[in-house]
């Protein structure tokens, strides 16, 4: 198993301001992780001295989330690992729960419909295919032609209800020329009622409540990943395609707590035509309303990562440094 101390400093253009408890994308393979447990084994920090550590989430081997305290357009990472260590428990100081303290819901369609919140709205799928090729990163979603039978349905009764802030943010792609793709629903669904609902189509992208309380057109091209911002502040809806916003307005939401939750499909009978028609990935629901600052410096993070954290330093130093005695034993083991 390999070891590395390594480090990487944020490209400046990448941040257009400083953000708080910043939830960030690496890429394990930039930084030659090749197995699971050396990923698993990451831990990640503040400075050269590893005297502070920042939470982060293991997806896959090649997917990490990095929780910054304070993301500035200087800040340096450093990730060191051994493939030794176990992974965190997800509710460790450094574990994966604390990455997502301020989010309901985070979908990040790994192979499977797992929240990573503490909330443990966890989704159940309904013929939709998970794969590398449906995902923009890694892996995601796949949505057939049976309309709202293909879906992810979860329960919402943890996202924010009523008046409440938030944010819902999701990479799509339609596959379908001109068809629809329903990023993420909470509440009733459709054109005649909802909590909360968010896509986009061929010739544009909406939210509604219970109307059509914003529609946004604008083209969208087939096979091409978009990723859909959708803040509320308790008054105003603004929506943002590709980190840019493209229009706001005031929406008109249902009250109450409201049960039903979907990816891929606005709620209906679950049976009629309407439904996604491609591919969903990172479904993430906030309690907060997001800046625009802060989709800009998330698009720029998902959409080019390897531009974002540009190249891996590796330091000395990193790793763990058995005495020597276990030094051997490890090696006639065949673990070094």
């Amino acid at each position: 198993m390999a070891a590395g101390f390594k480090s990487a400093t944020v490209n400046a253009a990448s941040v257009p301001a400083t953000q708080t408890d910043f939830p960030t994308y690496v890429d394990l393979d930039r930084l030659g992780i090749t197995t699971l447990a050396e990923a698993e084994s990451v831990r990640v920090y503040a400075d050269s001295g590893k005297t502070t550590e920042w939470a982060r989430e293991i997806v896959s081997l090649t997917e990490m989330h990095v929780k910054v305290p304070s993301l500035t357009s200087t800040v340096v990472m450093y990730v060191d690992y051994d493939g030794i260590r176990a992974d965190y428990a997800v509710t460790d100081t450094y574990g994966r729960n604390n990455v997502w303290s301020d989010y309901a819901a985070v979908y990040h369609l790994e192979g499977d419909s797992p929240d990573s919140t503490a909330s443990g709205n966890n989704g159940t799928n309904s013929n939709t295919t998970f794969s590398t090729g449906n995902g923009k990163i890694r892996q995601g979603v796949g949505f057939g032609t049976a309309g709202r039978a293909h879906r992810i349905s979860m329960n919402s009764t943890n996202m924010p209800q009523t008046t409440a802030s938030r944010t819902v943010s999701a990479w799509g792609r339609y596959t379908v020329s001109g068809a629809e793709v329903i990023l993420f629903m909470y509440g009733n669904g459709g054109a005649t009622g909802g909590m909360f609902t968010c896509g986009f189509n061929g010739t544009g992208a909406f939210m509604y409540g219970i109307a059509r309380d914003l529609v946004v057109i604008l083209s969208h091209t087939i096979d091409v990943w978009y990723k859909f911002d959708t803040t509320y502040n308790g008054t105003t809806t603004t929506i943002y395609r590709n980190g840019a916003s493209i229009g706001s307005g005031t929406p008109v939401l249902n009250t109450g707590n409201i049960a039903t939750a979907a990816i891929g499909a606005d709620n209906g009978t679950w049976s009629a035509a309407a439904g996604t028609k491609g591919n969903i990935d990172e479904v993430r629901v906030s309690t907060l309303s997001r800046s625009a600052n802060w989709i800009t410096t998330e698009y720029n993070n998902q959409n080019a990562e390897s531009t974002f954290w540009g190249t891996w330093t590796t330091f000395s130093g990193g790793g763990f440094t058995p005495n020597p005695l276990m030094h051997q034993r490890m090696m006639a083991s065949g673990m070094i």
